[in-house]
Formats: structure tokens, sequence, C-alpha cells
């Protein structure tokens, strides 16, 4: 009986790092499709962020602001921010950050933006689509932006309650 092995890469990224990751500019919520066809159905990170006034930065991945430091699972940008939008907005329970953004702000999204940090070819070069490999570096670098924001601010990001 033979099996399919998958080996996946060890990740490791110092702190200094963690800022080289690129992210899109900040978006308001309301506009996150505006990502664009082929990045909005791309897997990746993600970062939401309350502003009260709109952001001067171009998606800093350190903003005191950001209240949520997530990752798709697999799953693309739409279908995953449609799960926190049905959670924050609609009343669903569909996603825990979204719940979180409604029980701490209650808002109706204004103040909500969005940064993301597609798949690119070079970070699914192991599957035409998500696999566990790419999967699992999306995870490594979300918990790499989770523990240098909390080093920095020293707490998690509001909506991170895991």
């Amino acid at each position: 009986m033979r099996t399919n092995r998958i080996i996946l890469p060890v990740i490791t990224f110092a702190s200094e790092q963690v800022e080289q990751w690129t992210f899109t500019g900040w978006i308001p919520w309301m506009e996150r499709a505006s990502l664009g066809r082929m990045r909005f159905g791309l897997a990746g990170v993600y970062l939401l962020a309350h502003f009260a006034q709109p952001p001067r930065d171009s998606g800093n991945v350190m903003a005191e602001e950001i209240i949520y430091i997530g990752a798709t699972h697999g799953r693309s940008f739409k279908a995953c921010w449609q799960r926190v939008h049905d959670s924050a907005f609609e009343g669903q329970d569909k996603h825990a950050a979204g719940i979180a953004y409604r029980e701490i702000f209650g808002d109706d999204g204004r103040t909500l933006y969005v940064a993301a940090s597609p798949q690119t070819e070079s970070t699914y070069h192991l599957a035409s689509r998500p696999s566990i490999a790419s999967i699992a570096l999306h995870l490594a670098i979300k918990k790499q932006l989770l523990t240098a924001y909390q080093k920095k601010w020293g707490r998690k990001p509001a909506c991170n309650r895991k």
C-alpha cells in the first residue's frame, strides 16, 4: 500500500523580517472587493484595523489600531472575509473575528479597514491550489505577526481572542 507523504518546510522568521512582508495598503472594509478579482480570490494573511480617521500609512503591519491578525486557512480572501462580514454585521456566528468585532465595536463598519498579503506563485510553488504546506506558511506568518504585535504593544489585537 502506497501513501502520499508531505514534507512540511521549517519556517522561521527573524523579528526584523516581520515588516518586510508585502501587504496592500489599508482598504476600507466596504471596499474590500477593490483588492482586485485576481488577488481577492487568493488566500493569504490579512490584518483588520479600526481607525477613527482614515489611515495615512500604507498598511503598517504593527499599527496599534490593528484589531485582528488572521490567515485564510486555505480559503480565498473573498470567502474568508464574507464569513467575517456575516458575523460582524449580519449577526451570524461564522467567524470568531467578526463575532468579536460585533461585541467590541458594534458599528456599521465605516471605521474598519483591511490590509492583505496575498499568496504569490513563490509562496504556492508546492501546489497549484492551497496545500498543507501553504496553509502552514500562512499560519506561521500569522503567528510571527501576532508575537511581534504583542511584544510591541503588550497585548494581543482585540479580536484575536484565542
